[in-house]
């Protein structure tokens, strides 16, 4: 489960001044610590794949305490996924999902579980509508062919896929739709904001009434039933002296009465 979200610009510096920095597009962590790197990337760079190692050592190499605290080495999982919009030069044009990790080549199993990379070529993820299955499919589906949908597909009315076309509707206004936008979400959340105000003052009013009562009754009978001077009924009611004597006052006029 993700728990935090960190998006672009997400820095992060090197040990020393001369290090370079690294940007990560989308920085996610787990309710477990795990660290989900999230790439986008339009096109094709020379050692990209060194780059992708790199990015998980500088992940790493974050969670090492400074100091001698730095001899303790249990790390947490770190993910690379990248999503590509073009094909690597030695990939398997058939195949658009590719799980990588730390292998024991001879045995052949897994050496180190806690570092793995995902890639998905778009390019290579040709399925139709009609042959979606998993919600990994349709989420890749949304992400190829979100610029040619007209509407959502009857298969993805659910309402996290609905929340991804309502962005991609706002990330395609003009500037004077986006300006009408932003202003009736501002005059909304005013509107939320003066409600929720309202709420508040009226449930704090409520409770003063209602401490105000008993208070009231306390020190009446503090008065009444031990004869409280106006200083003891204060200190031992925390209440002032000012109420102290508007609440004897009211008791001498209903004796009067």
């Amino acid at each position: 489960m993700v728990t935090d979200l960190e998006y672009s610009p997400t820095e992060y510096l090197g040990a020393g001044e001369k290090e370079r920095k690294v940007f990560f597009d989308l920085v996610c962590t787990g309710n477990k610590g795990e660290k989900f790197i999230v790439e986008m990337q339009r096109g094709y760079q020379k050692y990209f794949k060194e780059r992708l190692v790199y990015y998980a050592s500088t992940i790493i190499k974050e969670q090492l305490p400074k100091g001698s605290d730095g001899d303790n080495y249990e790390l947490t999982e770190v993910y690379i996924i990248c999503l590509l919009e073009f094909n690597l030069p030695d990939s398997d044009k058939h195949r658009y999902l590719y799980n990588i990790c730390l292998m024991d080549t001879d045995a052949p199993k897994i050496f180190y579980n806690k570092l793995a990379y995902k890639l998905i070529e778009l390019p290579s993820f040709v399925l139709e509508e009609k042959e979606l299955d998993s919600d990994l499919e349709k989420w890749l589906f949304i992400l190829k062919n979100m610029s040619r949908l007209k509407k959502i597909p009857v298969y993805l009315r659910r309402q996290i896929f609905q929340r991804v076309f309502q962005i991609a509707e706002i990330s395609a206004l003009t500037k004077e739709e986006r300006m009408l936008y932003d202003a009736s979400i501002k005059a909304k959340r005013d509107w939320d904001n003066t409600v929720a105000w309202a709420a508040e003052q009226a449930a704090e009013q409520a409770v003063a009434q209602t401490t105000e009562k008993k208070n009231y009754e306390f020190v009446s009978n503090l008065i009444v039933e031990f004869g409280f001077t106006d200083e003891q009924a204060a200190r031992a009611s925390k209440a002032s002296i000012a109420f102290v004597q508007k609440v004897r006052a009211d008791l001498a006029g209903k004796e009067k009465t």
